[in-house]
């Protein structure tokens, strides 16, 4: 590699990636020429391919953290902002408590997303072992103190349905004070049954739903008041 052709590599995204194909490559330009190594990390957390092209899997990840110690901060922010990111570069349970060890300022954080989405938590925490390790790393979540992964699933699947339900019921809330809105010519317990349909019956029971519903109906949105 040449510093004519990285140059211009610098200021031009498709040149970049076939230049820079991948965090190897990327670690051997920054170490061949030092004066360009922030430029380089730039172009990959700055351009949407550059970072898809570049940061493939967790190992990518960790070579940011060893090689541009000073954007590993931009990197874990681009990955907990965005859940298709998360999903695509944190996959098992290993790049999870790795991940959480090089970002311990983001350990909160970098386990939401498995408290919150029955679907991560399946992907990331498989077996009574790997709770067991989550649950020394994170002891302040009650949900994670589970005897068993089963038990631990079952818990937070509820609490997927109920908030699906409590959305659902803000929303319409909101809706129905809204003259302007179809939904304010429909009455409260119509929007309350459609706010329930919205859960699974096989994980909420009816009673849990109605509760669920009406205790959010005169809630705002998040954002709203």
């Amino acid at each position: 590699m040449r510093e004519e052709d990285l140059i211009r590599a610098l200021s031009d995204p498709k040149k970049f990636r076939k230049l820079i194909i991948n965090s190897t490559s990327l670690k051997k330009a920054a170490k061949a020429f030092p004066d360009y190594k922030n430029k380089l990390i730039e172009c990959v957390l700055s351009n949407p391919e550059n970072f898809k092209q570049i940061i493939k899997c967790y190992f990518d990840i960790s070579v940011i953290v060893e090689h541009f110690p000073n954007q590993a901060d931009a990197l874990i922010q681009l990955i907990l902002s965005d859940p298709a990111k998360y999903k695509r570069l944190i996959t098992n349970n290993f790049e999870l408590m790795e991940t959480v060890k090089n970002f311990k300022n983001q350990a909160d954080a970098l386990i939401q997303p498995v408290l919150s989405d029955p679907a991560d938590f399946k992907r990331l925490i498989s077996s009574d072992y790997e709770l067991k390790l989550v649950a020394e790393q994170f002891p302040n979540y009650p949900v994670l103190q589970s005897a068993s992964v089963k038990e631990a699933l079952a818990k937070i699947q509820k609490k997927f349905e109920l908030n699906k339900v409590k959305t659902a019921s803000r929303t319409l809330g909101q809706e129905s004070r809204n003259p302007r809105s179809l939904f304010s010519t429909l009455p409260k317990d119509m929007l309350i049954e459609i706010s329930k349909k919205t859960a699974n019956p096989k994980i909420v029971s009816e009673a849990e739903a109605e509760d669920a519903a009406q205790k959010s109906f005169n809630k705002p949105e998040p954002g709203k008041k």
